[in-house]
């Protein structure tokens, strides 16, 4: 201790030699097994004046090597967190043992103060730290949030990590795990789509980056989702894409292709167990419905309600209702008359209708200016 003081009190300061006096320090008392000494050395050493930085740096990593010999709850690691809290050049080592922290307390089924410890450290502040520990700190971050379900907080971490990062050389895991806390988020507000497109990038990322993962689980998810999104050009266009896909899920399939034909369909039982989701599976037979109603209305501009109930096999309420929603909702046409009991589904012009005889009707306008041109041209000759 003689010469660790002396080398405080040097005009000098050697940061080398004073981090290897401290290290040799602190190996002497574990090697003795005084472990409650070396936790007030380790305090006194890192408050002593003019103590270099560099050395209490040293010492700090020397002694969380200690940590994995040790029980998850031993007292170094809480004496470790407290000296590196707050200061800049150990900010590394203050996130390293918060985590640590944090998964004794998710261990012990306290998620709550397991969580409340990951947001205290702002990791996408530190510029000393690699970013690829970066990035595992706020995925571990998103994962505690979803065992809470603190969806306001996840989506604010979620916002923190860098997608330019996801998509750099080695990250392929840290990305599917990512896009996977997504999918939860998502769905808890379902947002159907987004999720969709988060199974899509997992199962392109999976097949090529040869991961573990199972990428026809990624496909038959995304799939699924696909087809409890409202219809739109963007959700046939991703439909299509899939179509040709190997899928060997046939009650998937069989959804797919309802909802890329013009004829009437119904849900495959089967799927009922798939989605494991009561919710979801009524909004599926909703889907499936709207699609019929639609089909229905290539082919017909007058249907009685009676006779549409019957090819939807639904009440008349419940036709009523599906009718009155997409029309509400969804910008689809239909009028229903109630005292004579029938629906009438106007024939309104398709856009590519509207821009065909837009076009045409510029093209002759052109033409007509044309002719009248030449023929003042002629008059102005003939007059001259």
């Amino acid at each position: 201790m003689k010469r660790e003081k002396a080398l405080r009190q040097a005009e000098e300061i050697n940061a080398f030699e004073s981090e290897a006096v401290l290290c040799q320090v602190l190996e002497l008392m574990r090697s003795q097994g005084v472990w409650d000494e070396l936790l007030d050395m380790i305090q006194q050493l890192a408050k002593r004046r003019r103590q270099p930085k560099q050395a209490i740096q040293g010492m700090v990593k020397l002694a969380m090597t200690y940590l994995d010999q040790l029980p998850s709850e031993h007292p170094l690691l809480f004496t470790l967190r407290s000296i590196t809290e707050g200061k800049i050049f150990l900010e590394v080592e203050f996130a390293r043992t918060t985590l640590r922290l944090a998964k004794t307390k998710e261990a012990q089924g306290e998620i709550d103060e397991a969580s409340n410890l990951l947001q205290e450290v702002q990791v996408e502040t530190y510029g000393s730290m690699e970013k690829e520990e970066k990035l595992n700190f706020l995925l571990e971050q998103m994962r505690v949030l979803l065992l809470q379900k603190d969806f306001i907080r996840f989506q604010i971490i979620s916002n923190k990590v860098s997608k330019k990062v996801l998509d750099d050389a080695g990250f392929a895991r840290q990305k599917v795990d990512f896009l996977r806390f997504m999918v939860t988020y998502y769905d808890h507000e379902k947002n159907y789509f987004e999720a969709a497109k988060c199974y899509q990038t997992i199962y392109e990322t999976v097949q090529k980056h040869q991961l573990m993962d199972d990428p026809q689980q990624a496909l038959e998810r995304m799939i699924t989702d696909l087809l409890l999104v409202e219809h739109s050009a963007e959700q046939v266009d991703l439909l299509l894409r899939i179509k040709e896909k190997e899928n060997k899920n046939l009650d998937v399939k069989a959804v797919l292709g309802i909802l890329l034909s013009s004829e009437i369909g119904r849900v495959p039982a089967g799927l009922r167990e798939q989605l494991q989701d009561e919710e979801k599976w009524k909004m599926l037979q909703r889907r499936i419905n709207q699609h019929n109603i639609r089909v229905v209305q290539k082919y017909y501009s007058r249907i009685a309600l009676r006779r549409l109930s019957e090819l939807l096999e639904l009440s008349l309420e419940s036709t009523e209702e599906e009718l009155r929603d997409m029309v509400s909702y969804m910008g689809f046409k239909a009028k229903i008359n109630r005292p004579e009991g029938y629906v009438y589904f106007p024939k309104g012009t398709e856009t590519a209708g509207l821009l065909n005889n837009w076009g045409a009707n510029i093209f002759s306008l052109l033409n007509r200016l044309e002719e009248i041109s030449h023929l003042i041209q002629r008059e102005a000759a003939v007059a001259g």
